[in-house]
């Protein structure tokens, strides 16, 4: 690791520490040998250090440094630096934040501002430069409005929520640039019929203008104080006449450990990824993951930066 980057993050780190004052910062390094396919290995290395900090009663501000690196390359940056301000009905955020949008598990369309990881549908996303507003118009239903800045044409979204009986219904419209200009129109909705439902209607107006959708459902078992969980997606492009089809299941052993069995299909290849991962709670401070992907004919835009057909990899994560 080049010493002067080193430098660089235990400044980040003191003056996250610093700006904290009495309050807690909280750390977290993730160590991950990979092994490809092809023989190539690679070791990732994540350190980060985050706090959040009220500056009066209704203003805080959040920090969060971060190192990542691996054996191309060594990145630190303040991966989060943003102000949140509550006036009555409205909060606005401004700043380096991470942007939630949507309803959708893993074929989340109306989510412009991160990209879709099949093998993580839970990563957490480096923040993105943006402003955004929420206002509760009353107890059942909110505007949200958001805009990343970015080089070239801005990323914006905005979106209408309405709660009713117990089922969350969206109005979305997004304009944004992701190699071609698109604006989006997006119906969403969420609720339990005893299983979990979820689902999309998209209609995208860019170089082609295209009709997709998605459904999604998800279950839990209680299996001798224990837990098996299900969930299927499904996302179809009626336009090109191209569907795909996730599954996950994963149950918990025991209050230390579970497994996680990840597979996804689609119409033009019958097998496209399967997956399983083992988690280890080591103590309230480490966490142990041992995972094995396996890709087939793939989508390369669901998995960032995937050029590899396999890979194994063990993260060990300490938090304090």
């Amino acid at each position: 690791m080049n010493k002067n980057l080193f430098i660089i993050f235990l400044i980040i780190i003191i003056s996250i520490t610093t700006l904290a004052g009495k309050y807690d910062v909280y750390y977290e390094a993730e160590v991950e040998p990979v092994y490809y396919g092809n023989s190539d290995s690679d070791i990732r290395l994540d350190i980060t250090a985050d706090t959040d900090k009220e500056l009066d009663k209704d203003t805080f501000l959040t920090l969060r440094g971060r190192l990542l690196s691996d054996e191309d390359d060594t990145t630190i940056k303040f991966d989060r630096f943003y102000l949140e301000r509550y006036e009555d009905k409205l909060k606005i955020t401004a700043g380096k934040q991470r942007i939630y949008w949507g309803l959708s598990q893993v074929f989340n369309y109306t989510d412009i501002f991160n990209r879709i990881d099949i093998t993580d549908t839970k990563a957490d996303h480096t923040g993105v430069k943006a402003l955004k507003l929420l206002y509760n118009t009353d107890y059942f239903s909110r505007i949200e409005l958001a805009n990343e800045f970015k080089d070239g044409k801005d990323s914006f979204a905005i979106r209408y929520t309405k709660f009713i009986n117990g089922w969350e219904y969206m109005l979305n419209y997004l304009d944004y640039n992701n190699v071609f200009d698109s604006k989006d129109y997006i119906f969403e909705f969420k609720g339990d019929i005893e299983i979990g439902v979820w689902g999309q209607i998209i209609r995208k107006k860019t170089i082609i203008d295209m009709d997709l959708y998605v459904l999604g459902m998800d279950y839990s078992w209680d299996i001798n104080d224990k837990t098996l969980y299900f969930m299927t997606e499904y996302t179809k492009n009626d336009t090109l006449d191209v569907d795909y089809t996730y599954y996950n299941a994963s149950y918990n052993i025991n209050m230390f450990s579970s497994i996680m069995l990840n597979y996804m299909t689609s119409s033009i290849n019958s097998k496209e990824y399967y997956g399983v991962s083992y988690d280890y709670t080591i103590d309230d401070f480490q966490k142990l993951t041992l995972a094995y992907n396996r890709f087939y004919s793939f989508n390369n835009s669901l998995v960032p930066g995937n050029n590899r057909d396999k890979e194994f990899y063990i993260n060990w994560t300490y938090s304090w």
